[in-house]
């Protein structure tokens, strides 16, 4: 049977505290938008700064997110595209790559596509999905990020989610 050291029960703290400090063990908080029948995830020290029926903007020291929904666009998928690329545009974004079509198998039923620029030396990712049930409800979606926050960037991509 192995002893347990002190050395050892240092280590496994240190490992716990890296990885806490580091997000591993973020928590995530669920939003929900009734009246789109939409929700989604953010890190648990998110600050809501404004949820209103046409924006919903929270951040915490790392990333800012912001969610314009749109209803009544009939967007072809190459309209949806041009559409994301002119508001990537206007919103300042730099450095653009060629954008990625979203697969609704990996984002919940949502179809889309996602653009990443840089805006002000930060990594951001700009997004526009049709909500699968309600093909006219389109939501615009801003993520404004620090080096660092890449994990939680990305459980709240993966986290949006149709309300039924």
């Amino acid at each position: 049977m192995k002893k347990i050291t002190i050395s050892s029960v240092r280590f496994f703290l240190v490992v716990l505290l890296i990885a806490s400090v580091s997000g591993v063990f973020a928590q995530m908080k669920p939003y929900s938008w009734a009246s789109y029948k939409f929700k989604f995830k953010v890190p648990e020290n998110f600050k809501v700064d404004e949820a209103t029926a046409t924006k919903w903007v929270g951040h915490n020291s790392n990333i800012t997110l912001s969610i314009y929904p749109r209803k009544s666009e009939q967007l072809s998928p190459e309209a949806m595209k041009t559409s994301l690329y002119n508001w990537t545009v206007e919103n300042g974004v730099k450095n653009m790559d060629e954008g990625t079509e979203i697969d609704p198998e990996k984002l919940n039923r949502y179809s889309g596509f996602l653009f990443e620029g840089i805006v002000d030396d930060y990594s951001a990712e700009t997004i526009l999905i049709s909500d699968p049930d309600y093909p006219s409800i389109y939501f615009y979606i801003f993520i404004h990020y620090k080096p660092g926050s890449e994990a939680d960037v990305l459980k709240i991509m993966t986290s949006f989610t149709p309300i039924q």
